[in-house]
């Protein structure tokens, strides 16, 4: 394992690398710090290279989170932070292949904050996946995985080490997939053959089934082993670097992986069996056993699809310059084709049609909380009434790990103020010991949430002071408005299908709603139509830009439809009429703000039933929140009406999320 040292040498920023830290970190005195310079040009973290003097001379590598805390907080939800860290406090040790030695590592699970100081591997020179690699270096870097493979093969007590143990699950899903292929179709699709895309839709489709179809021999697997992330030259020959993607696995998808990512086509179908013998050999020649030839490029043939899946996410959900872009669909491109070439597509396990996930009874209570600061667990509400002169929506956001919660109210009627409550420093939620009710108390008012019967029955009560603004988005510009008191009770009873999100844990509820709403001392009699959600998880609200829906239409028709500016064709939710539900995988959104804050164009897209809808916002609810380091959201919600292409009409909540100073790829949903 990595020396033990004091935790609080963990650091943030560059400006933190000082002599004495250094020193430190070290466990060398007198070290004086000559010049640190970034090194590589890595999205989620910060490389350096410290030259420093003194008691001794030489370099250093010191790895940190990235500074941005979207970015960072993606880097947490993945657990890309945590796995490197895990990896060379627990697994490095074992492997007496050729990495870098670690000096000292820090995790920060709140936060995200990492620090990684590592040994400067001098004299080399990175591969270039834009340029590829040589037969010979393909053959250096196959020895190399063998010496990194063979001390662990089989290893099952490490298996259960960090960073194996606990870690994220494998997030290459069919939903994200599906989402994915689509996108990239649209985007990229005049570059690739039809048997490409075959192979994608297809991959997609089997993804989940193939995951859970794990074969041995289980090893470390880096995971990213392409040619970027390889070092050449040097005392150590082919070194493999950046280790935030580490899995335990079948140990041929790094062979897989990196002949299909890093050599052109012509000369991959070449000299691929070559070079997966020169790994076999080598790893047989590191003493292990039980592995014949004919079992190894079976493996070698069955493990390409995770070099489709790398690329194929990436160009859709990281930004990149025109360069990076080319490299990742040229490189999705190669991955398909070797798994034409190989015959692999024999190896996706037949797919059985899916049955819509359902809630959990015991989901709707408290859930334990995690270390990071932006986790958090949210219950929500809304209703329009069915004369659709009135809407209706509440939220307890238990940021409990800031030490207070986000809660929200908003009254909305067409043509009048809206009323509205948010209040971004409430105080965090009572629980009563049974884990299902609990209540805001704040000065001027209390919400509460009683979960009656779960998944049947929820109670919402209000009472107390919120506000009326001059109109649909004086929230917006800041402005202040007039204390109105509220009272309000109502209760939603599922009246559909219950439906729990695949890949976030969440879900929503359809329910009919009933109940009474009171503003300045004029009472209403409610009953209308809405749904319900509680999520829980990191949850970053000023990281992407997304569209959210939950409408009916007047066939009885039920939908609820996620989509993300940054990844359009990508759509989570569902469409249910009846005892039938479909799940969405694909989809996207077309809007457009003006500049007082309203929407002036809104059409939805989704693959079930290929629904396209056109939204009329009726009455605006919309939020202003402010994050802690200054990031702005605009929550632009409002009850509208819907109509769709095959002439359906129905009405409804809409969410757009703009955020002011542009997304920076969190996670909000």
């Amino acid at each position: 394992m990595v020396a033990a040292i004091d935790e609080s040498l963990l650091i943030r920023e560059r400006s933190e690398i000082t002599d004495d830290w250094l020193s430190r970190v070290l466990d060398t005195p007198g070290l004086r710090i000559e010049e640190v310079r970034g090194i590589g040009a890595g999205a989620m973290a910060l490389t350096l290279r410290v030259t420093y003097a003194g008691s001794r001379s030489g370099t250093t590598i010191v790895k940190l989170a990235s500074e941005d805390e979207s970015t960072r907080n993606v880097g947490l939800m993945m657990g890309a932070y945590r796995q490197e860290v895990r990896f060379y406090e627990h697994i490095r040790e074992h492997i007496a292949g050729p990495l870098p030695t670690a000096h000292f590592s820090a995790f920060d699970p709140v936060e995200g904050w990492f620090t990684l100081v590592m040994e400067d591997v001098v004299d080399v020179v990175a591969g270039d996946q834009a340029v590829g690699a040589t037969v010979e270096q393909a053959a250096e870097v196959m020895r190399m995985l063998a010496a990194v493979h063979a001390p662990v093969v089989g290893r099952d007590d490490l298996a259960e080490l960090p960073p194996f143990a606990g870690a994220p699950e494998n997030f290459m899903s069919t939903d994200l997939l599906s989402g994915c292929v689509t996108t990239f179709s649209e985007r990229f699709g005049h570059r690739l053959d039809t048997e490409h895309i075959d192979v994608l839709e297809r991959y997609a489709l089997a993804a989940d089934a193939y995951n859970a179809d794990r074969r041995a021999p289980f090893g470390v697997v880096h995971a990213d082993a392409r040619l970027d992330n390889v070092l050449f030259g040097g005392h150590h020959g082919a070194v493999l670097v950046d280790w935030q993607t580490v899995q335990w696995g079948s140990v041929m998808t790094d062979v897989a992986y990196f002949l299909g990512s890093s050599l052109p086509v012509e000369t991959r179908r070449a000299e691929e069996e070559r070079l997966v013998r020169t790994y076999h050999e080598a790893l047989v020649a590191h003493g292990v056993a039980d592995f014949g030839w004919d079992e190894a490029w079976e493996g070698y043939r069955r493990q390409v699809f995770w070099g489709i899946a790398m690329p194929l996410v990436s160009a859709v959900f990281v930004e990149n310059s025109e360069r990076i872009q080319e490299v990742f669909v040229e490189w999705t491109i190669s991955a398909c084709q070797q798994a034409i070439d190989l015959g692999s597509l024999e190896f996706l396990p037949e797919v059985e049609e899916r049955t819509a996930l359902r809630v959990d009874p015991v989901d709707e209570g408290a859930h334990d909380t995690e270390p990071p600061k932006l986790w958090s667990e949210s219950y929500y509400a809304d209703a329009v009434s069915d004369d659709q002169r009135i809407g209706v929506y509440a939220r307890i956001g238990d940021t409990r790990n800031l030490g207070r919660s986000l809660v929200s109210l908003a009254i909305v009627r067409p043509g009048q103020a809206p009323v509205i409550l948010s209040d971004a420093e409430a105080p965090l939620p009572e629980w009563a010991d049974d884990g299902v009710r609990l209540g805001v108390r704040a000065p001027s008012y209390t919400l509460e949430i009683d979960i009656a019967e779960p998944i049947e029955r929820f109670t919402v009560a209000f009472e107390g002071e919120a506000t009326t603004y001059a109109d649909d988005v004086a929230i917006l510009r800041g402005e202040a408005g007039v204390a109105t008191q509220v009272s309000l009770r109502l209760t939603w009873e599922r009246d559909g299908i219950d439906y729990r999100w695949r890949r976030a844990t969440r879900y929503e509820i359809p329910c009919r709603v009933t109940g009474t709403i009171t503003i300045d001392g004029e009472e209403f009699d409610f009953a209308g139509d809405g749904q319900r959600d509680h999520s829980w998880g990191i949850r970053d609200w000023w990281g992407n830009a997304w569209m959210w829906s939950a409408f009916r239409l007047d066939d009885g028709t039920k939908v609820h439809a996620v989509t993300v500016e940054e990844t359009p064709g990508l759509a989570f939710g569902y469409v249910q009429k009846g005892d039938r539900i479909a799940e969405l995988s694909a989809g996207g959104s077309t809007i457009e703000v003006g500049e007082t804050g309203r929407l002036t164009k809104a059409i939805v897209k989704v693959d079930a039933e290929d629904l396209v809808v056109k939204v009329r916002p009726q009455a605006y609810g919309s939020l202003l929140l402010t994050a802690d380091d200054g990031r702005v959201a605009h929550f632009i919600r409002a009850l509208a009406t819907f109509s769709t292409t095959d002439g359906r009409e129905g009405v409804g909540w809409i969410e757009w999320e703009h955020l002011v100073d542009g997304p920076r790829g969190g996670l909000g949903l």
